[in-house]
């Protein structure tokens, strides 16, 4: 799913991609099908789904299907094997809808939702109907592409996938060694996160499950961050003190410059969660600022959090040696070019 979401993000402009985990899939899973038919099928869904929603978000969803009904139509692979389970996978948008007169043509070969001459939305017509093939054929014909859709409101294409769970496959050790290092780095931090949107916010929770923090604390609103911070810092003198901020949440410069300003005395270490096609606005804004400030993109990638904090927090810890060192050795930093003032003095001496 790593792959085929950093495939997709380019294209979605401002639309929040989000990817949305059942409860009862813990752990990192690994399945075992067809991994290139079902990239397929979920790219061209979600291309689907990107070419009519303007702005909003668009879900990738993966849940286990617990309907008797439908697990009947498995019984055989149930009965057989205790690691076979029914995955029920959709990608839901908050797009234009379709209209009940296009529904019963929607995956014959090249229709198309505005097949006038006038067509704003592009396309060959083939995408639905490759991703209907290629889900009758991993589901042995016992699953489809089914919707649900209303105009205006949003469209969620859906389909089942019978699959074996198995044991994961062992990550290279260099992933895997600076994952760890990560969790040593943010073990017994505080975390305090303002994420407005409650689908972020549950994905953005599934990712850090694996730090041991010593508090988590999440927020409705800036003002309610700023106090929080310092009550926290106030609390915890020598605690790691991080701040996770959504700016899908509105918090354009004219928001966030003086919550910036109200939580410098803090020592927090401040993330800027963004889209990924923002993520430029947002550097540039912050790099004259004398107050660090980190950007993690969305969506969210496997181990892309925990990574990007421990990270900044190494930085950080790097920048305070040096600057201990220095002092110890007396050294002074030397400005490259001499005060305006001190030139003009020696000037004037010759």
């Amino acid at each position: 799913l790593d792959h085929v979401l950093r495939l997709i993000v380019v294209q979605c402009g401002t639309v929040e991609l989000i990817l949305d985990f059942d409860d009862d899939i813990t752990g990192e899973p690994w399945i075992e099908c067809d991994r290139l038919r079902l990239q397929q099928i979920l790219l061209n869904l979600l291309s689907n789904a990107m070419k009519f929603t303007p702005n909003g978000s668009i879900t990738l969803a993966v849940k286990i299907e617990k309907n008797l009904d439908v697990l009947a139509k498995f019984g055989k692979e149930i009965e057989s094997s205790e690691n076979f389970v029914v995955l029920f996978l959709s990608v839901k948008d908050t797009g234009i809808g379709i209209d009940p007169s296009k529904k019963k043509a929607l995956f014959k070969p090249f229709s198309q939702l505005d097949a006038g001459s006038t067509r704003k939305y592009t396309g060959t017509g083939l995408g639905l109907t490759i991703a209907q093939n290629l889900v009758h054929r991993l589901s042995k014909e016992r699953s489809k592409i089914e919707f649900t859709s209303e105009v205006n409101e949003g469209t969620t294409f859906f389909f089942h996938l019978p699959v074996n769970l198995i044991p994961p496959v062992l990550p290279v050790a260099q992933e895997e060694e600076r994952k760890k290092h990560s969790l040593e780095l943010l073990s017994k931090s505080i975390f305090v996160v303002f994420i407005s949107s409650p689908e972020i916010r549950k994905f953005f929770t599934s990712e850090i499950r694996g730090v041991n923090t010593l508090l988590r604390r999440y927020t409705d609103s800036l003002n309610e961050t700023s106090e929080l911070l310092k009550s926290l810092r106030e609390e915890y003198p020598k605690c790691n003190l991080l701040c996770f901020v959504d700016t899908g949440c509105g918090s354009e410069e004219i928001i966030l410059d003086p919550f910036v300003e109200s939580i410098k005395s803090t020592g927090v270490d401040l993330f800027l969660i963004t889209h990924i096609n923002q993520r430029n606005h947002y550097h540039s804004w912050f790099t004259s600022s004398d107050f660090p400030v980190n950007i993690i993109t969305k969506p969210f990638y496997k181990d892309h959090i925990i990574n990007s904090c421990a990270g900044a927090m190494q930085r950080r810890k790097n920048k305070s040696a040096s600057l201990r060192k220095r002092s110890r050795d007396g050294i002074k930093p030397i400005p490259l070019l001499a005060p305006k003032k001190a030139a003009n003095a020696e000037g004037a001496k010759e």
